[in-house]
């Protein structure tokens, strides 16, 4: 694997250019997601921790819940502060309680204020331009400061889910005057089986909460119309598929190329599509929960599992297994100069 410099952002003036018409740049890798910021309090296909990951298009899936009730608690691993703390326990599944001695994580929990440590969005995922019927949306906790790397967060809170046989209430966790159990939504990385983070692991499905398919540009007010991003591989310098056409680029691949600049018309313009740039949070949401090591299951937004502008149309299969880059998801520690299979050139027209 070819190494990597760190991800920069860089203010590249131009001749002629005042500071404010400065354009702004950034380059990044696909293991460069913006970490420990962005988590779903249930897993979008396999919310019910039944062990069977299935995506929106197979029989079996369920739709998102509606979710009230909601405590977000944060364990800083830092006795020194925890004077006001509660005593808890994040379970995998507070229903069920721990069987074995670690399947639980106890600490010493802090509850965190909604608008001053995290908002609850629901238009970030799946992202679905504004004129379009809104679907299915996804309770997405944004913490304003992204959590610490050995910190514990946890939430309580009921979700109600529309089965076939009629709506099912659950209750993840409980609390009580001095004590609470609690959902796993973050666990330090010594929680876990030490290596990679394999789906036959116990801690498995808490590894899949936290969103990495979000890519922080590095600076806010974006106009999308203005960006320009390209993908290319680091093995070969390439922005498009070894054979492949020159059309056939990564950024088409990952399904977020298939509109023309007016965000409105079908096409290809070599330009990431509107919907899924954030301007006021400055990032970008790619429609694959793990884009770059896909899987069937890994898509959550069906209109993007086929190419409808290729011929015939298919999902493009360039980043599906068999596992051509585990190391972006399920390695403890990825690297950008040794786990980066890809890298993103981005930067706005003055």
């Amino acid at each position: 694997m070819a190494a990597l410099v760190a991800p920069v952002i860089v203010a590249a003036a131009l001749p002629g250019c005042s500071d404010e018409e400065t354009p702004r740049t950034a380059t990044f890798t696909d293991v460069d997601y913006a970490a420990r910021r962005f988590f779903l309090p249930v897993d979008p296909v396999d919310p019910l921790l039944s062990g069977r990951l299935l995506p929106p298009d197979n029989p079996g899936w369920i739709p998102p819940p509606a979710i009230d009730s909601l405590v977000v608690w944060l364990d800083d691993r830092n006795q020194a502060n925890n004077g006001g703390a509660v005593l808890g326990i994040a379970y995998l599944d507070p229903r069920h309680g721990a069987t074995a001695v670690h399947d639980s994580v106890l600490g010493f929990f802090d509850p965190l204020t909604e608008q001053e440590d995290f908002v609850l969005r629901n238009d970030l995922f799946p992202p679905v331009a504004s004129n379009e019927r809104e679907g299915y949306r996804y309770l997405v906790l944004d913490m304003l400061t992204p959590i610490g790397e050995r910190e514990v967060l946890a939430a309580t809170f009921r979700a109600a889910y529309a089965l076939p046989g009629g709506e099912q209430i659950v209750r993840y966790g409980a609390v009580t005057s001095d004590t609470i159990k609690a959902k796993a939504i973050f666990l330090p990385d010594y929680e876990y089986d030490y290596g990679e983070f394999y789906r036959r692991r116990y801690w498995y499905p808490v590894r899949r909460l936290e969103l990495r398919n979000t890519y922080d540009l590095g600076w806010k007010d974006v106009d999308p119309r203005k960006l320009i991003v390209g993908v290319r591989s680091v093995a070969t310098g390439s922005d498009h598929f070894p054979g492949a056409t020159a059309e056939v680029t990564y950024l088409r691949a990952l399904g977020v190329d298939r509109e023309k600049s007016d965000c409105l018309l079908p096409g290809f313009d070599q330009r990431i599509d509107c919907r899924f740039v954030f301007p006021a949070l400055g990032v970008i949401v790619l429609p694959d929960l793990r884009p770059f090591a896909l899987a069937a299951e890994d898509s959550v937004w069906p209109q993007f599992y086929n190419d409808l502008l290729a011929s015939p149309p298919a999902r493009p299969r360039y980043f599906v297994p068999p596992d051509d880059n585990r190391a972006a998801y399920d390695k403890v520690h990825p690297s950008p100069g040794h786990d980066a299979d890809y890298v993103f050139d981005v930067s706005e027209e003055p």
